[in-house]
């Protein structure tokens, strides 16, 4: 009902079935089968159903009535009328003290009657008084639903003789065809004539049982509807329209009941319908939804492939591709009438060969899929088919690797230039330069009511459809197409509020502040990809650490998306993120709720929370040991978390990457800490320190990553002398290295003596060298009887270039000489 009273006659749909009248009328029934009335303020609700009578023109309307609605809100319905009368009937409403009211509603019935005989609508009832300008019922008026209403209506007044059978009987008889025998809803040449056959033959049976209508083949009638039950048990609108509605099945079993023939099912035939309902339109709150479970939203299903991919999973519904090509496609269709190709947002709503969206489709038009443009319940905007819905396939074609497939269906080059026609290009209104949601609106409506239509959420979604369309048809850049980009940077820029301090977005529908932020999130993408962005950032920063919202999934995911695209390095609150993505998940539903109001599923959410997950920086903790001795063991030990990832229910790939170790893998731990020990060989070449990258992946893809470095140490260990005599030079040298182990010889060193005559290289002695356990001696005996000076010098791998031991003079290093 919140849809019915937020209609704007203005530029968008009425939709029937759905006033604030008919809601309650619904609950009333509702309560009275399950015989609680008794725990209601009965007498409050006759009165509320009296507020909608229409003191004016009689009949009731769908709210209280009050001469400053809108004219069509004003205009009394045969439809509320009936719900009206069922309701304060059920309520048990005292009739004796309305009498002149019940005049009023039979002389308001009557009146909706064709008397004139040259019409060929001759002997019809019309859902209400205003069938030029008002669309009511939702079908070509008069129709046998709106017949149903009015003499039902009269049925119940006790007035069922006070209007012409003879001449509805002409009307009634346009609508039957004996040879099958079946009645249609309406024989006007706009409505398909098998457009909910079905439901027109139940009520066709009813209306012939309510005026004595002798001319129809009872029997045939009845089994026509028996024979045509789907495979479910239950009934669709028509054989030619499979949708399954919960209002087909109500009405046809509404009707076999009112005429006494529902005895003719049987009992399993009774327990399959059970069933079905149960199986497939029973809710989680013991409520039914108006269309059964297998009408899955577009929206869900990009959702669902689209995480998978950036989640690296997209190997997991490899073997489902066909099945979701298949999906999207059955989203498709082409309208001949305006030339374009569009994608409804649901699966399963084209019928093949009937391009339905041109006739009727739902008959309950439920609000997931039919919107009057604008949601104030979840400030959202949505029609059945926009640039919305068309990204949301072609982007889910394009992951699965099925846009080469479709294409062979829809010409992509006349897509292009359909969605750039659809750009409002009205100078004299504020909304020029934007999109339209679809096409079909610029042939049907005026400047003034496009104007109205056009919302920056649909602006976007046009740059992401070309520039995956360029991309995939190799077309150049964005840029390169034929479209006013000036006109869109003014219509975006037209929206921009600039302070002193902060830069948002000014928006006519909402103040919702997450809205805002997603909007803003639109505009600079959209000024990114004209490579026409000059705002401030840190305006735009401002603006988002002040109505950034943790306890509203979708303000934080636009806060970091704003974050991302312009690189402010806004530091998000990871605590408080990530047990608000706890909070909201419902296991219940494998869905999330969008705030901890828990008023509402947002299907966008679980690609949200991947898209998070896989891009945010982790913030990364280490732990190890800073300095170790050669040949110990060193122990990394990490934890890490984002705004998704705290709690690491799942395995990560998490390695040690360096030149000297290779690659090594860490091990998760109970609490969910990665750890790896290794040992530090004794070897110069991981001295004086080791140096490598931290990297965490998942599967494939690269999540975050650290540099880690230690310092390595040794001690060295030199005992010796040098003696002169006679000229005679003796060198003795102990020498080892302390590791980890303890000491260790000096297998791999070198000690030589480097004896200079006048500054030059004379000779070059090498030292003896024993090992020992725990160290190597050298020695050296050697005639200087020339006292050449000298200088004994070690190499080894920690010294690669001398280490002077001793010197006769001022030394002179050569590490490397000839022998």
């Amino acid at each position: 009902a919140e849809r019915y009273l937020h209609t704007d006659f203005f530029y968008s749909n009425y939709y029937p079935f759905t006033t604030l009248l008919e809601i309650n009328f619904y609950a009333i029934l509702s309560l009275k089968i399950l015989d609680k009335l008794n725990q209601i303020d009965k007498s409050a609700l006759i009165n509320f159903i009296w507020s909608c009578y229409n003191p004016d023109s009689s009949g009731f309307i769908g709210q209280t009535y009050s001469p400053n609605l809108h004219p069509r809100f004003r205009t009394s319905t045969s439809d509320n009328t009936y719900y009206a009368i069922l309701a304060l009937n059920a309520l048990g409403e005292d009739w004796s003290g309305h009498t002149s009211e019940i005049l009023d509603i039979v002389y308001f019935i009557k009146n909706l009657m064709i008397t004139d005989d040259q019409d060929k609508y001759f002997g019809g009832f019309l859902n209400d008084e205003n069938k030029t300008i008002f669309d009511s019922i939702g079908m070509v008026d008069p129709n046998l639903l709106s017949a149903y209403f009015c003499i039902k209506s009269l049925d119940m007044l006790g007035y069922i003789e006070s209007f012409s059978h003879t001449d509805f009987h002409q009307f009634l008889a346009k609508t039957y065809d004996d040879n099958v025998p079946y009645f249609i809803m309406s024989f006007s040449k706009a409505m398909y004539s098998n457009w909910s056959i079905l439901v027109a033959t139940a009520l066709g049976l009813q209306l012939s049982e309510l005026t004595s209508y002798s001319s129809v083949n009872w029997n045939g009638v009845v089994n026509f509807i028996l024979d045509n039950r789907n495979s479910w048990g239950t009934w669709d609108a028509s054989q030619d329209f499979e949708y399954h509605e919960l209002i087909d099945t109500f009405q046809i079993i509404r009707a076999l009941y009112e005429v006494g023939e529902i005895t003719l099912l049987s009992s399993s035939e009774r327990d399959q319908i059970v069933t079905t309902i149960d199986n497939y339109y029973h809710q989680y709150d013991n409520g039914y939804s108006l269309i059964s479970k297998d009408y899955s939203s577009l929206r869900l299903v990009h959702t669902i492939v689209s995480a998978f991919q950036i989640y690296g999973k997209f190997a997991d519904i490899g073997s489902f591709t066909q099945e979701i090509y298949d999906q999207v496609k059955s989203c498709y269709d082409y309208l001949e009438l305006t030339d374009e190709s569009i994608f409804a947002g649901c699966v399963n709503l084209i019928q093949p060969h009937q391009n339905i969206l041109k006739a009727y489709g739902f008959r309950s038009r439920p609000i997931e899929f039919f919107s009057n443009l604008y949601h104030p319940q979840n400030n959202e905007i949505g029609q059945i088919y926009s640039h919305k819905t068309l990204y949301y396939a072609l982007d889910t074609l394009y992951k699965l690797g099925k846009l080469d497939d479709f294409k062979n269906e829809c010409n992509l080059n006349d897509l292009i230039d359909d969605i750039i026609d659809s750009q409002f290009l009205n100078a004299s209104c504020v909304n020029y330069g934007g999109f339209l949601p679809n096409l079909l609106l610029k042939h049907f409506l005026n400047s003034e009511q496009q104007n109205i239509q056009v919302y920056l959420e649909y602006s976007y979604y046009v740059i992401k459809t070309l520039e995956l369309l360029v991309n995939f048809l190799n077309l150049g850049q964005l840029n390169d197409l034929d479209f006013n980009k000036a006109a869109l940077y003014s219509y975006v820029m037209n929206k921009i509020n600039e302070s002193s301090t902060t830069i948002c977005l000014d928006l006519q529908y909402t103040k919702n502040s997450e809205t805002i932020l997603m909007n803003i999130y639109y505009a600079i993408y959209i000024l990114e990809a004209l490579n026409l962005f000059d705002l401030q950032k840190q305006k735009i920063k401002n603006f988002v650490l002040k109505n950034i919202d943790y306890t509203n999934l979708k303000s934080i995911y636009y806060s970091f998306k704003i974050s991302e695209i312009l690189d402010l390095d806004i530091e998000f609150d990871i605590d408080l993120t990530s047990s608000l993505v706890e909070m909201l998940y419902s296991d219940e539903f494998k869905e999330y709720y969008q705030s901890t109001d828990f008023n509402l599923i947002n299907q966008d959410i679980f690609f949200w929370i991947c898209d998070m997950a896989m891009k945010d920086d982790f913030e990364i903790e280490c732990d190890y040991k800073s300095l170790i001795y050669l040949g110990g063991v060193n122990t990394i030990t990490t934890s890490f978390s984002n705004m998704i990832f705290t709690k690491h229910d799942q395995n990560f790939e998490v390695y040690f990457e360096t030149a000297k170790f290779g690659t090594l893998p860490l091990e998760k731990q109970y609490d969910s800490t990665y750890q790896l020990s290794f040992l530090v060989p004794e070897d110069p070449d991981y001295y004086p320190r080791v140096a490598g990258v931290l990297k965490i992946y998942h599967k494939t893809i690269l999540l975050g990553e650290i540099p880690i470095y230690f310092e390595t140490k040794y001690d060295f260990y030199k005992d010796g002398k040098v003696n002169e005599d006679d000229n005679i030079i003796y060198s003795e040298y102990n020498i080892s290295y302390g590791f980890s182990s303890g000491n260790s010889p000096a297998p791999n060193t070198r000690v030589y003596a480097v004896f200079y005559e006048n500054g030059s290289v004379y000779k070059i002695v090498n030292f003896t060298r024993k090992d020992f356990s725990e160290y190597s001696k050298f020695t050296l005996n050697y005639n200087n009887s020339e006292q050449y000076s000298y200088n004994i010098t070690l190499v080894d791998g920690f010294h690669p270039e001398g280490l002077i031991l001793n010197s006769s003079s001022s030394p002179t290093i050569d590490p490397n000489p000839d022998p």
